[in-house]
């Protein structure tokens, strides 16, 4: 009968382990779920920082495109003024030169 109780305890405690064991994994469980929520989180919130990153270097890169087709665009209109500044240049002194050769 003592081998019995005996027994009787040794389950008791075994079972009780295994429910305190149990327990355990169930909140280690709970904590990992909870950590894999904060990874995610986390990741989440990164990747829409770098969206929104992107999407403002994106807006800045088209705004120095447009400076710089403007830029593009005035140099040309000078380049072409500077030729003509150049044909007029050239035109005054050829009358100049009529000028200075009629007087003489």
């Amino acid at each position: 009968r003592r081998m019995v109780e005996s027994r009787n305890m040794d389950l008791t405690d075994l079972k009780s382990a295994e429910h305190e064991v149990g327990k355990k994994i169930t909140r280690n469980e709970n904590k990992i779920l909870k950590i894999r929520q904060e990874i995610e989180d986390y990741k989440s919130k990164k990747n829409n920082e770098m969206f929104d990153r992107y999407k403002e270097l994106e807006r800045e890169c088209k705004v120095k495109k447009k400076e710089i087709t403007d830029l593009e665009s005035e140099l040309k209109n000078l380049s072409k003024s500077i030729k003509e500044s150049d044909r007029e240049k050239d035109g005054l002194e050829a009358e100049l030169v009529d000028i200075e050769s009629s007087i003489v």
